[in-house]
C-alpha cells in the first residue's frame, strides 16, 4: 500500500500533475503519516519565510532606492539646477514606484499641500516646504536630509547585525544538535541497551 502510494506520487510528479514538493510529501506520508505531516508543515513554513523575505528585500531595495532618489535632488539643487528639474532628472534614474513618489511630491510642494507618509520622498517634502517657509536654501534642508537618512539607515543595519547571533543558532539548535543526536547518541544508547538485553 505504501510502496503505491509512493510510486503513484512519483507518477504524478513526473506527469507534471503535482509539484516536487507535494510529491516527496505524498511519499514521505506513505511511510508514515506523521512525516507527511512534518514535511508538508516544513515546506509550507519554508514557503512562507522565503515570501517575507522577498517582500523584506522590496521594500528595503525601495527605500534605498528613495534615499538615493533624495541624495541626487539635493545634488542637483547644489549644481544649480532647479527643484522640479532636479526631481524631473532624479525621477528618471530610479524605479516606477519612487519616479511617481518624486513626481507626487512635488505636487504637493507645488499645491503647498502636505506630504504623506513617512517615506525618504515624503520627508523630502516636509523639508523643502521648511527651507521654503524659513528662506532657507532648500539644497542645505536635502543635504541634512540625506545625512539623517544614511545615519536611520546605518542604525537599522547596526540592529539587524545585533540580531545576527541569535539568528544563526537557529540552524544549530534545530538541525545540527539533533542531527549530532541522532548520528552518535542514539546509536550508542541503543547499542548499550542491546547488550544489556533490554
Amino acid at each position: 500500500m505504501s510502496v503505491g502510494l509512493a510510486l503513484f506520487a512519483v507518477v504524478l510528479f513526473i506527469g507534471g500533475v503535482v509539484s516536487a514538493p507535494l510529491a516527496v510529501t505524498v511519499g514521505v506520508a506513505a511511510v508514515h503519516p506523521m512525516f507527511g505531516v512534518v514535511t508538508a508543515a516544513s515546506w509550507f513554513g519554508v514557503r512562507r519565510v522565503r515570501r517575507i523575505q522577498i517582500e523584506r528585500n522590496h521594500a528595503a531595495a525601495r527605500s534605498d532606492e528613495s534615499v538615493l532618489a533624495v541624495e541626487m535632488v539635493a545634488l542637483g539643487l547644489s549644481a544649480g539646477v532647479g527643484y522640479d528639474q532636479a526631481i524631473d532628472i532624479a525621477a528618471a534614474r530610479v524605479g516606477r514606484a519612487t519616479a511617481t513618489d518624486l513626481r507626487d511630491g512635488i505636487r504637493s510642494f507645488r499645491h503647498g499641500a502636505p506630504a504623506d507618509g513617512d517615506s525618504p520622498t515624503a520627508r523630502m517634502v516636509v523639508a523643502a516646504h521648511a527651507a521654503e517657509r524659513s528662506g532657507s536654501s532648500i539644497a542645505t534642508e536635502l543635504h541634512a536630509l540625506v545625512v539623517d537618512l544614511h545615519r536611520e539607515a546605518g542604525a537599522v543595519l547596526d540592529r539587524r547585525l545585533e540580531r545576527l547571533p541569535v539568528t544563526i543558532l537557529f540552524p544549530l539548535a534545530l538541525l545540527i544538535l539533533p542531527g549530532f543526536l541522532l548520528v552518535a547518541v542514539v546509536p550508542a544508547i541503543a547499542g548499550g541497551l542491546s547488550r544489556l538485553g533490554v
